[in-house]
């Protein structure tokens, strides 16, 4: 059976660092905590744009919307929202009296494939002033004279590359947050998270506030009196906060205050709060006037599965670390029990801050296939790590799983992590540009009185919690859980209902490209919110409608 343990974290500011390795048989299994330039979501504009075809499973999805949503334009090119239009949308006839002023703006919808740069028509006006590699792309448009809207709907038709046009509107910021330490949280602004809750939390088409998403921490377990988090954890129909899969494994004497937990419950009781922490990056309590923010702000509810215990030898007495302290570890027998929990259960997202390093790099762990494969046909989205242990991954010299099931399995999500001061791969994490298919922020090189700095979020520390740093692949994946459960609320809240494989695409396509790293992971890319949002839009059009 084979035993998971924890390699490496730093704790900064405010906060002792704390560097905890576990080693235990022949295959550890392990928490993974440990821009050159700065990127920004303009840099890879080429990814936003939504193929022609898709998988036969995405075609079905596609199908499966409701019939009498049609684009706007289906029927017209000009729609007047401050006209008597507005009611059905531009499907009554544009009124004779409508009369557009000279200097009026227009949002004009350009089908960029249709372009032919050199002819005189409007569009290939809009396009020679900023062309784009997007398929549809769109543009602002300022009347030279005044024109009667039925004059210039006609002019629209006679353009076959012009989509539809409608009225300049000026949007403001809804999303405002008054959670005092979100200023220890540069990572949020470095994947654009916080510009991006504007569309995934619009009142009108955003995430429905009924359309909840359940994220299991498959972990140390959760803090779920946290302050901060509380209000955002899932209970089952028993009231009960989720399941401690690990407590079989071990006795009372070696925890913490002499108790052994219940099966039930499954509070955080790792050395350093490793769980609690991956929870808080997923979906600290937003606008509450505490503490920090999660990256997702709202509609996520968090499943705790701890699948940690503290080892005993072969005396049955308490197994130490080369520090003298209990050993905190897990197995593959433990972390099978609390996926099934989750399958069960009906966890949206899995997300699994851990790993086992193979003794033969080309082998398989059979019980990870067995439950991810479970996972995917319950339409459920794994995330999990690449590892911090520095190294390439490989099947001829070096492989950790589960990462090593992300290449082969749609669904399944590996991450590694950047600096945040850097946007580049941080020296820990484990590389592949075939096996590492995402990176999210994990840590940052910011040194402050000799601590490098990790990312900030929740810890254990009840009965009102408090916070801290902590460094690693672990850190980076619970972003990508978080963008995952946003993606799944908001198809849902427009009656879509993805498969893990649409999910991992477009977080994937979405991703920011730091063309630095493209040899130590899949096309570079690094994950970035506001462009997820931006590839939603363009692949299901149904999301820019009211619910």
């Amino acid at each position: 059976m084979k035993k998971w343990s924890t390699p490496y974290y730093n704790s900064g500011k405010k906060f002792f660092t704390l560097l905890f390795s576990i080693l235990l048989g022949a295959f550890p299994i392990l928490f993974n905590s440990c821009e050159k330039k700065q990127l920004t979501q303009q840099s890879d504009l080429s990814a936003l744009y939504c193929p022609q075809t898709f998988s036969d499973s995405v075609q079905s999805k596609l199908s499966e919307r409701p019939q009498s949503l049609t684009s706007p334009f289906q029927n017209q090119k000009l729609i007047l929202s401050q006209s008597s239009q507005t009611a059905n949308m531009g499907r009554q006839k544009i009124q004779a009296e409508n009369l557009l002023e000279k200097g009026s703006k227009l949002t004009i919808f350009v089908d960029t494939q249709c372009v032919v740069p050199s002819k005189s028509r409007l569009s290939s006006q809009l396009y020679n002033s900023r062309p784009s590699p997007l398929k549809k792309e769109a543009y602002t448009y300022t009347l030279p004279q005044a024109m009667e809207a039925l004059q210039l709907d006609k002019l629209l038709g006679e353009d076959p590359c012009i989509i539809g046009a409608t009225e300049f509107q000026t949007y403001q910021t809804q999303a405002t947050y008054n959670d005092p330490e979100k200023i220890y949280q540069g990572h949020l602004n470095k994947t654009y998270a916080l510009k991006a809750h504007d569309f995934f939390y619009d009142p009108s088409i955003g995430i429905d506030p009924s359309e909840n998403v359940v994220v299991a921490v498959i972990d140390a377990g959760v803090d779920y009196t946290h302050r901060d988090l509380n209000d955002n954890m899932w209970k089952n129909a028993s009231n009960e906060y989720g399941f401690n899969a690990g407590r079989d494994n071990t006795k009372a004497s070696c925890y913490p205050g002499g108790v052994l937990p219940d099966s039930n419950d499954p509070m955080d009781t790792s050395p350093i709060s490793h769980g609690t922490h991956v929870a808080g990056l997923i979906a600290a309590e937003t606008n509450n006037g505490i503490g920090i923010i999660g990256h997702a702000a709202k509609n996520v509810k968090i499943m705790a599965v701890n699948v940690f215990y503290y080892a005993l030898d072969t005396g049955g007495d308490c197994l130490k670390d080369k520090e003298g302290n209990n050993l905190y570890v897990s197995d593959s027998t433990t972390v099978a029990r609390g996926m099934q929990y989750a399958i069960e259960n009906g966890a949206d997202v899995i997300n699994m801050s851990l790993g086992s390093v193979l003794s033969n790099p080309a082998a398989d762990d059979v019980s990870y296939i067995e439950q991810i494969e479970s996972a995917l046909s319950h339409n459920i989205t794994v995330v999990t790590v690449s590892g911090n242990h520095g190294y390439e991954l490989s099947e001829s010299n070096f492989m950790v799983v589960p990462a090593k099931y992300g290449q082969r399995y749609q669904g399944v999500i590996t991450v590694g992590s950047v600096d945040t001061e850097t946007s580049f791969l941080s020296n820990f994490s484990n590389r592949s540009k075939t096996y590492t298919e995402i990176t999210a922020y994990g840590n940052s090189s910011y040194d402050n009185n000799g601590i490098p700095e990790g990312i900030y979020s929740t810890l254990s520390s009840p009965p009102l919690g408090s916070y801290g740093y902590l460094a690693g692949t672990s850190m980076a994946a619970p972003a990508v859980s978080a963008a995952a459960a946003m993606t799944i609320g908001m198809m849902r809240s427009h009656g879509l209902d993805p498969k893990p494989e649409i999910v991992e695409s477009l977080i994937f396509e979405s991703g920011v490209q730091n063309p630095g790293m493209t040899e130590y992971v899949k096309e570079g890319k690094i994950l970035n919110f506001y462009n997820l949002g931006l590839r939603l839009q363009s692949c299901f059009p149904d999301t820019t409608t009211n619910h």
